[in-house]
Formats: structure tokens, sequence, C-alpha cells
């Protein structure tokens, strides 16, 4: 019986994919499986030189940068910003975050990190 409701509450209620706004399908969450697998992921934390640490030299004393998404206007990585700040969706932050967190668990490197501060990079920000 709750399947039943479950499903009737879908079809008046569908859940959508943050990034392309088409409707989930079942054991989908926040995204759908297609855009999952195209997330502009940056590789901006494995390496401790990349082109994202050398946007802060000379500006602040920094021994590590790293970027999860790449960031284009109208792109995947700006719509699920998009969805965390303006309409609220806490569950982009903690799914963005979880992937940050295995990504950087796989870098020996970062098995001392104290803490992961965010930083906008838009000169206005």
């Amino acid at each position: 019986m709750f399947k039943f409701l479950e499903y009737i509450a879908n079809i008046l209620y569908p859940e959508i994919c943050c990034a392309c706004d088409e409707h989930l399908v079942e054991h989908e969450y926040l995204m759908c499986v297609y855009c999952r697998n195209k997330l502009p992921f940056s590789e901006f934390y494995g390496g401790t030189e990349n082109t994202l640490k050398k946007k802060f030299y000379g500006r602040i004393p920094l021994q590590y940068a790293c970027s999860l998404l790449l960031f284009q206007k109208k792109g995947m990585a700006q719509k699920l910003i998009h969805h965390l700040k303006y309409r609220n969706n806490e569950n982009i932050g903690i799914f963005l975050g979880s992937l940050l967190g295995e990504k950087l668990s796989r870098n020996k490197k970062m098995n001392s990190i104290q803490y992961i501060i965010p930083v906008p990079l838009h000169p206005k920000k």
C-alpha cells in the first residue's frame, strides 16, 4: 500500500534531476545517472601543483588548493550551486561534499588536512 501511495505522490510531485530537470527514476537521488556520469570534475585535487593553486600565488599563504568541479556559465556545476544557494537544497551540499571527501581520501597527502575553506573565485565575491 505504501509503495502505491509513493507512486501516486511521484506522479503528482515528481523528483527532478538538479542538473537536467528530467524526472528521476526509482533509485536515483538528486541527479539522474546520466548527469552523474557527466559531472565536469576538475582533477584539481590529486597533485600538489595545479592551475587553481597558482591563482592564489602572492595573495595568501597556501599549502594546497583543490576544486571538485569545473564551472561554466549555464553548465552543470552552476545548476548544482544554484540549487544549493538559491533553492536551499542542502542535500546538494552534502552530495558534493561527499564526492570531494571521497576524492581527497584517495590522496595520501590529504591525511593531515585540518580545515577545508570554500573560497569564491569570482572577483566580485
